[in-house]
Protein backbone atom coordinates (compact mmCIF):
# COMPACT_ATOMS: atom_id res chain seq x y z
CA UNK A 1 0.00 0.00 0.00
CA UNK A 2 1.36 3.20 -1.16
CA UNK A 3 1.96 5.70 2.64
CA UNK A 4 5.23 7.27 1.60
CA UNK A 5 4.50 8.63 -1.48
CA UNK A 6 3.55 7.90 -4.82
CA UNK A 7 6.08 5.11 -5.10
CA UNK A 8 7.26 4.73 -1.51
CA UNK A 9 5.03 1.75 -0.20
CA UNK A 10 4.97 -0.24 3.02
CA UNK A 11 3.44 -3.73 3.85
CA UNK A 12 1.77 -5.01 6.38
CA UNK A 13 2.13 -8.03 7.38
CA UNK A 14 0.16 -10.86 9.49
CA UNK A 15 0.83 -11.11 12.95
CA UNK A 16 2.63 -14.45 12.96
CA UNK A 17 5.06 -12.75 9.96
CA UNK A 18 6.22 -9.47 11.50
CA UNK A 19 8.99 -7.94 13.12
CA UNK A 20 6.91 -7.19 16.32
CA UNK A 21 7.66 -9.14 19.27
CA UNK A 22 3.83 -9.96 19.52
CA UNK A 23 5.11 -13.30 21.98
CA UNK A 24 6.64 -11.02 24.08
CA UNK A 25 3.46 -8.23 24.04
CA UNK A 26 1.15 -11.37 24.82
CA UNK A 27 3.33 -12.61 27.41
CA UNK A 28 3.46 -9.10 29.09
CA UNK A 29 -0.43 -8.81 28.84
CA UNK A 30 -0.73 -12.31 30.39
CA UNK A 31 1.59 -11.32 33.54
CA UNK A 32 -0.30 -7.71 34.00
CA UNK A 33 -3.65 -9.78 34.40
CA UNK A 34 -4.77 -7.45 31.27
CA UNK A 35 -8.12 -7.93 30.93
CA UNK A 36 -9.66 -5.69 28.23
CA UNK A 37 -9.65 -5.34 24.53
CA UNK A 38 -7.15 -5.46 21.93
CA UNK A 39 -7.86 -4.69 18.39
CA UNK A 40 -6.79 -5.76 15.16
CA UNK A 41 -6.01 -3.29 12.34
CA UNK A 42 -4.69 -4.82 9.10
CA UNK A 43 -3.47 -1.73 6.66
CA UNK A 44 -4.56 -3.77 3.49
CA UNK A 45 -6.76 -3.44 0.83
CA UNK A 46 -10.43 -4.46 1.77
CA UNK A 47 -10.26 -7.52 -0.75
CA UNK A 48 -7.08 -8.54 1.51
CA UNK A 49 -8.57 -7.71 4.89
CA UNK A 50 -10.74 -11.58 5.84
CA UNK A 51 -7.57 -13.37 4.59
CA UNK A 52 -5.68 -10.99 7.60
CA UNK A 53 -8.15 -11.70 10.07
CA UNK A 54 -8.07 -15.48 9.27
CA UNK A 55 -4.54 -16.13 9.83
CA UNK A 56 -4.38 -13.00 13.06
CA UNK A 57 -7.58 -14.28 14.70
CA UNK A 58 -6.33 -18.34 14.48
CA UNK A 59 -2.69 -17.23 15.59
CA UNK A 60 -4.10 -15.32 18.45
CA UNK A 61 -6.55 -18.09 19.49
CA UNK A 62 -3.90 -21.22 19.44
CA UNK A 63 -1.88 -18.75 21.80
CA UNK A 64 -4.52 -18.84 24.46
CA UNK A 65 -6.03 -14.68 23.35
CA UNK A 66 -10.25 -15.05 23.52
Amino acid sequence: MPRLGEDQYIDYCPLPEGAVNIEGLLTQLREDKYDGFCTLEPHVPPEHVERFYHIEVSYLRRRGVH
